[in-house]
């Protein structure tokens, strides 16, 4: 259960880590030849994606071993893994494009990723949080977009009740098409720039 929530939680996390850092990291092709910039991190993406498939092999043996049955919601597994990766680009490319200017940035980003794994459901569930948080503090904390993405993977491979509150839900995944906006948005806002602080 936990390593399911962990499995997800290393894909957003290489994801997020690496769209951020892939503008200063490929510098060097900005000034040879031009090309649409988004290709560097979405190129970062299946990468992460690569490492993710052998993990989830991995996940899948453990299942074997422990006799977990397989319910028919696996087949909405891959809708939320795509979810993660898509959290993972759009906060990646908000932060690639803050990079370029302010470099101190890439320090910043481990600290929100150990921040974000406590207040997200990876070890918990979310009804545990939600159990000992303030009314007020629900919502607070559905609008972290991974809560939606990791509870939904949980009850594709467990079942039972493991998704916690419809509107709390559809909350969190509303926040990872916004953050993809904001973070695609801001990439191409600001692309031109790139050359000139690079």
């Amino acid at each position: 259960y936990v390593a399911s929530a962990m499995l997800l939680w290393q894909l957003f996390s290489s994801i997020f880590s690496d769209v951020s850092n892939s503008i200063i990291g490929n510098a060097n092709l900005f000034s040879k030849v031009y090309f649409p910039k988004i290709v560097i991190p979405l190129s970062t993406i299946l990468v992460c994606l690569v490492d993710f498939l052998i993990s989830l092999i991995i996940l899948v043996a453990l299942f074997i071993i422990a006799g977990q049955p397989i319910q028919w919601h696996i087949v909405l597994a891959p809708f939320f893994i795509l979810l993660t990766v898509i959290n993972g680009l759009g906060i990646g490319l908000y932060f690639a494009t803050i990079n370029v200017k302010y470099r101190d940035v890439k320090f910043i980003v481990p600290v929100i990723l150990q921040f974000g794994l406590y207040v997200t459901p990876v070890i918990f569930s979310t009804n545990y949080y939600l159990e000992r948080l303030p009314v007020w503090m629900h919502w607070l904390f559905c609008l972290n977009p991974m809560v939606g993405a990791i509870d939904g993977f949980k009850y594709a491979l467990f079942g039972g009740d493991a998704v916690f509150n419809s509107g709390y839900f559809i909350v969190s995944v509303a926040m990872s098409f916004l953050f993809l906006f904001i973070g695609l948005k801001y990439f191409y806002k600001f692309e031109r720039d790139f050359v000139d602080y690079i």
